[in-house]
Formats: structure tokens, C-alpha cells, sequence
């Protein structure tokens, strides 16, 4: 793979969400972006959770699954995944959220060398009817090792 194209780590947390995380994982599935892995913390779910993620991880090896031995709550499971991870770029993603298929196309072309966060925009979808209900947009610019994050 070329020097210039960036690995991405997405970490997933997850708990309890054996009914609803297959839409999550299918959606990273369909990314036009190629080049990431996906690692999913089971947070001692009480459920069939990773039996799901278990399916994915079959299905393709991009997919890894990581079960905590006892709930260390959704930061743990991610500090659990990124202390896992592979790539210098992590998303952090929720187990009950879906990407756009170019998501990772339009954030890996924002990477750089002389970038140290990308961020995106989120669209809220009532999941009935798939009518957008609203957004919620992050605008910050500035040297964040030095706090000056307008």
C-alpha cells in the first residue's frame, strides 16, 4: 500500500446491542474507503452482542472483536480498542450509529502531515422513516497543543 494513503482504526464500544449493531458494522462494510480496520469492545454484554460482531469478523478480517472480562463502561472499552489498534488515525464510533458510505473516503482525503485531527458533521435520521431531523456540525480551527481551539 502507497505511503500516502492513510490506515484508519474505527473503535466501537459496545453493550447490549445484539439487535442493532449489524446495521452499524454493515454501513462500515459498504465504505468505498478500503484501507481500515474495525475493532469492537464487547463490554460484557448480557446478550447475543458478540455473536453478531462474531459473524462480521468471519465475514471479513478487518473486523476484530475484543470482550472485557467485566464492564469497564464505554471510555474503557475505547481506551480497550485504541490501546489495539494498528493506525496512527482512530475514529471513535457508537455502536448504535450508521456511516455515510463515503465517510472515510471524504475524511482520509483531509489527512495530512501537517494535520493532526480531522473532524466531520453528523446528520440525525429518525430511523422510522429516514427523514432528517437534524445536525449537528463541529467547526474548531487552531494549534491544538496549544489550547488555542477557537
Amino acid at each position: 500500500m502507497s505511503k500516502n494513503v492513510p490506515n484508519i482504526s474505527i473503535i466501537i464500544p459496545t453493550y447490549n446491542r445484539a439487535k442493532i449493531i449489524s446495521a452499524t458494522l454493515e454501513s462500515i462494510l459498504e465504505q468505498t474507503y478500503q484501507y481500515w480496520e474495525c475493532i469492537v469492545v464487547d463490554d460484557n454484554s448480557q446478550d447475543d452482542t458478540t455473536d453478531v460482531v462474531r459473524s462480521f469478523e468471519e465475514r471479513d478480517n478487518r473486523f476484530l472483536l475484543i470482550s472485557n472480562e467485566h464492564k469497564k463502561g464505554a471510555q474503557g472499552a475505547r481506551n480497550t480498542g485504541i490501546l489495539h489498534s494498528k493506525y496512527d488515525w482512530i475514529i471513535c464510533f457508537d455502536s448504535d450509529n450508521t456511516m455515510h458510505p463515503d465517510m472515510l473516503m471524504n475524511l482520509s482525503s483531509e489527512i495530512s502531515d501537517k494535520i493532526d485531527v480531522v473532524q466531520c458533521f453528523s446528520t440525525i435520521v429518525d430511523a422510522n422513516t429516514n427523514e432528517v431531523i437534524g445536525e449537528q456540525n463541529w467547526i474548531s480551527e487552531g494549534d491544538i497543543d496549544r489550547k488555542s481551539v477557537v
